[in-house]
């Protein structure tokens, strides 16, 4: 292109200073091409690049409202995802405070019935000795008067009868009882 630009300067005889020169109708021409050009550009050109830059306006447009639109959806969201998670921890710390207390009362539970339970064992065992000692006592005194009506018998050297025996036996009971309560 520079050679073409030498050539026509050339052709003219006088150099680059002939462009440069205010002559009417290079200034015409140049109106003319400059005029035809902008028709041209303004035909065919400039209404498919203004509507191009339209559309790419609205579009940058309707992605920064689809971006402004998302990020406070995002922002409630993150607040609703930070009240639940609040919440849960709060319910989290009401279910294990509420698992101490119940630990508590069952742990006292069981106490308290252990200690019932030791207790009742204590009193039925007391009462076994006490039947044990009364049957033991019981014995030894029925012994106690047959070896006395033994004893009786080989001193008065007489044969008592059964019922004799029973009578004796009886009266030897009531009164060691007696005697017993007496002491």
């Amino acid at each position: 292109m520079d050679l073409f630009v030498q050539q026509i300067v050339m052709a003219e005889g006088g150099g680059l200073s002939v462009l440069l020169e205010d002559t009417p109708g290079l200034i015409i021409w140049t109106w003319v091409v400059f005029g035809g050009l902008i028709f041209v550009l303004g035909k065919f050109a400039w209404k498919p690049l203004l509507t191009a830059l339209d559309k790419r306006e609205t579009s940058i447009r309707e992605s920064v409202e689809t971006a402004e639109r998302l990020q406070g959806e995002a922002e409630v969201k993150m607040r609703e995802y930070e009240e639940h998670l609040s919440q849960a921890k709060s319910e989290a710390h009401a279910i294990v405070e509420e698992g101490r207390r119940d630990a508590v009362v069952l742990r006292q539970e069981i106490e308290s019935k252990a200690q019932d339970e030791a207790q009742t064992m204590i009193d039925r065992g007391r009462r076994e000795i006490d039947l044990a000692r009364d049957k033991a006592l019981e014995q030894i005194r029925t012994e106690a008067v047959d070896i006395s009506i033994k004893v009786a018998e080989k001193v008065l050297k007489k044969n008592l009868s059964s019922e004799d025996n029973q009578k004796l036996a009886k009266d030897a009971l009531s009164s060691l009882g007696k005697g017993k309560s007496d002491a």
